[in-house]
């Protein structure tokens, strides 16, 4: 599955939660397996061999997205 299969997942939610913000909504994201999984893969690769233990699914999530623009 490609990023841009996940990230065609992604909903816009225009003017919230004030006029002229785009709320990028990834519930639907997560609402698919197949898509959580990819995702939770690709952030698994990123930090497997760095020893981190805990990660922002969020946030790492979105920079993810962001990258492949």
């Amino acid at each position: 599955m490609s990023v841009e299969i996940i990230k065609s997942k992604i909903r816009d939610v225009v003017d919230f939660p004030q006029k002229g913000i785009v709320f990028r909504d990834l519930t639907t994201v997560f609402k698919d397996a197949d898509c959580l999984r990819e995702l939770s893969d690709m952030l698994t690769a990123i930090y497997a061999e760095k020893g981190i233990t805990k990660v922002d699914f969020i946030k790492k999530a979105y920079e993810i997205m962001k990258k492949e623009d």
